[in-house]
């Protein structure tokens, strides 16, 4: 799965850069299948985990992420992660872009087909099998520092 980076033009703390990071990959994971869904309707079912769907999964996610944090704080973080999802989708995407508009969709119809289902998947399967450590995570960017 692509690592996202980001300048931030409103300042957060340390930890709440921590959650956004952790939200936008699950963002960009639920993106980038729906996206590909128009292109291999097998992903949404490939794709599902504990937690269900890829938007359940990014559901779960996001709840985790908020739950304590105040609605300011939750809505910035939410916000950024979303934002940047967006961003980083469109730049995978795009890599793809061709003259010939042809060639331009069975290139992104084999990315959605052969590298996206599984990237994705590996994401979903990381997350279930290491939930308890990634909760952990999400617990210690929220601690006070």
């Amino acid at each position: 799965m692509m690592l996202i980076t980001f300048s931030a033009d409103q300042s957060l703390a340390a930890n709440d850069e921590t959650l956004v990071r952790i939200l936008t990959r699950a963002f960009v994971a639920q993106n980038l299948t729906i996206y590909c869904a128009q292109f291999n309707p097998e992903i949404l079912r490939i794709t599902t985990g504990k937690q269900g769907d890829i938007s359940q999964f990014a559901q779960h996610i996001r709840e985790k992420i908020i739950d304590g944090l105040p609605p300011e704080e939750a809505g910035l973080v939410v916000q950024r992660s979303a934002d940047a999802a967006r961003a980083g989708a469109l730049m995978a995407i795009r890599r793809f872009y061709q003259a010939d508009r042809e060639r331009e969709k069975q290139l992104i119809s084999a990315w959605c087909t052969q590298s996206i289902p599984n990237d994705v998947m590996a994401y979903v399967r990381f997350h279930d099998e290491r939930h308890d450590m990634l909760m952990g995570m999400i617990a210690s960017a929220k601690a006070p520092m």
